[in-house]
């Protein structure tokens, strides 16, 4: 234990999260193909770059999701667990099935959700908190993307 926190049980749970994300990457088939193939809007980032930013962003989710689960109320932990069903879903919505409008309403209520972990978890624990930021501000800059791609294609 480092203040107060299992090491082995966190990072267990960040590999959980990260396995999650990859089973979603994968069950989306082609991801490189597909993004490549659509119309995007300006500013849309090289593909290569996904794979490095959702790692880095599921351990914060992961680490974030470890917390709350050891020291959160339920409501919390369930808003959790509905925003990774989300970001799972969105996915293969987004890229297999290449329903984008729908992938677009979906980014909008994660949006939505990821906002109200940040917010009531703030009022709490503002560092546990902090570490939802990088994957709010991710999500907005996919929304921008997502609907970009909806209006393109």
């Amino acid at each position: 234990m480092i203040f107060g926190i299992d090491i082995l049980g966190c990072l267990g749970f960040i590999l959980i999260i990260e396995l999650f994300g990859g089973l979603s990457a994968w069950a989306s088939g082609n991801l490189k193909t597909n993004y490549a193939q659509m119309k995007k809007p300006p500013l849309a980032p090289p593909a290569k770059l996904f794979g490095w930013v959702w790692p880095l962003l599921f351990i914060l989710i992961g680490l974030y999701g470890y917390l709350i689960f050891n020291q959160a109320r339920l409501h919390l932990q369930i808003i959790f667990c509905l925003q990774l069903l989300i970001n799972f879903s969105w996915t293969i919505i987004f890229f297999k099935f290449r329903q984008y409008w729908l992938s677009s309403g979906l980014v909008l209520v994660l949006d939505c959700l990821v906002g109200i972990l940040i917010y009531q978890t703030g009022l709490q624990w503002p560092l546990v908190a902090l570490l939802l930021i990088p994957y709010f501000l991710w999500l907005l800059f996919a929304t921008y993307l997502a609907l970009g791609v909806a209006f393109s294609n």
